[in-house]
């Protein structure tokens, strides 16, 4: 499943798979001089986050101690099977193209994650994380997630060990949920009631499941086949009636994503919410400006929630997800530029969150109103946005 789709106006917004027609296994190929360098300098900086410690006087004296710094760097050598095959292997696009992409995997693990220690939104989350193993050992989730939990019961923080970048992401993803729930539950919408939601490359999306709003709006979910069979299957597993809500399929790379949605019965003259969630840096800019000039000029009354990476981050991270997990990143946001991005398309700017200077209202905080773990280079790069459509 490659990222890259056709640059009609029927552009992908998926999250998860651009499948091309007849595509061949890759060959063999060394991995990049940037990708070894992004992956040696994410492992190097996990091995020396024990150094966080010295910045948070809480975890100080249990980060010290022999038996915890052993803990922490034992479990570091249990991730590099598969970092070594994702970099050295050629299957990284072959796994994407037989099934859900390796991302959206990750995006569930670490909102479940959040909510097994206690302040994660994503509750059902858990259903999708038996998929992730097909990518990381048991073992090494097991002992990450041990040593996780533990960290949050003893200090009340997370990020101060040598899962710090791991916590990293786990922080991130809490602040892009937090903020998207918020959107998808019609806090944006100007008021009034949200009468349909649809989430676009809904990957292994919940709010359909768990927000109020999944219970008075028409639900439809747009992906690729092969990853909502996934999440079909998956939440049949966990008990969870999925009966609600519209599976809308479709080829993103030979089909017209809008006409597919209206043909399972969406109305674009009704109030809609469209959440657009880690898609935007996987598109080409070109699929970016259509996905958005087609909500703009089809929909009557439309609010969009969606999220974006500053293009220095696309520059230093898209060879490492490429190689490992055949996704790369292809289109950054210049500074400054959301509003631009979104008047050229005929969208008007409701709210740009620079997730960084509000982590204290994405994030959760202690008795002392800070955050329980230091804002991530991710939130750094990051921001968070609502559009809606212009009146007519």
């Amino acid at each position: 499943m490659s990222r890259r789709p056709s640059t009609t106006e029927g552009a992908p917004p998926s999250d998860q798979s651009m499948t091309r027609a007849g595509a061949q296994p890759k060959r063999f190929t060394p991995p990049s001089i940037s990708s070894t360098f992004c992956l040696s300098m994410r492992y190097a900086s996990e091995s020396l986050g024990l150094a966080q410690c010295f910045r948070c006087r809480t975890v100080l004296p249990l980060c010290t101690s022999p038996i915890w710094i052993a803990l922490n760097l034992a479990t570091l050598p249990l991730g590099w099977p598969f970092v070594i095959r994702g970099l050295f292997s050629s299957s990284a696009t072959d796994r994407v193209q037989r099934s859900a992409s390796g991302t959206a995997k990750a995006v569930a693990l670490l909102r479940f994650r959040a909510a097994e220690l206690g302040f994660g939104p994503d509750h059902l989350a858990g259903a999708f994380t038996h998929l992730f193993y097909e990518d990381l050992p048991p073992a090494f989730l097991r002992a990450r997630g041990a040593i996780e939990r533990w960290e949050y019961f003893v200090t009340g923080r997370i990020g101060g060990g040598a899962c710090g970048c791991f916590d990293d992401f786990v922080l991130y993803m809490q602040a892009r949920t937090v903020y998207l729930d918020a959107v998808a539950g019609g806090e944006a919408s100007g008021g009034g009631s949200v009468e349909q939601l649809v989430i676009l490359g809904a990957g292994f999306d919940t709010r359909c499941y768990r927000l109020d709003i999944g219970k008075t709006a028409r639900c439809f979910e747009v992906d690729a086949p092969t990853t909502q069979a996934l999440k079909r299957e998956s939440l049949s597993r966990a008990g969870v009636d999925c009966s609600h809500v519209t599976f809308v399929p479709v080829d993103f790379a030979h089909s017209d994503w809008f006409q597919c949605l209206c043909d399972a019965g969406f109305d674009p003259r009704r109030r809609t919410v469209f959440i657009w969630e880690g898609v935007f840096y996987y598109l080409p800019a070109e699929a970016v400006d259509a996905t958005l000039r087609r909500i703009a000029t089809s929909c009557s009354d439309a609010v969009l929630g969606f999220d974006c990476f500053a293009d220095w981050m696309v520059a230093v991270s898209g060879p490492l997800l490429a190689r490992v997990y055949g996704e790369p990143l292809l289109t950054g946001m210049p500074r400054g530029g959301e509003e631009a991005l979104l008047a050229r398309n005929g969208l008007v700017a409701d709210d740009v969150t620079r997730p960084f200077r509000s982590a204290r209202r994405l994030l959760p905080v202690d008795e002392g109103g800070m955050t329980i773990g230091p804002p991530a280079y991710l939130l750094l790069a990051a921001t968070f946005l609502t559009a809606r459509t212009k009146p007519r």
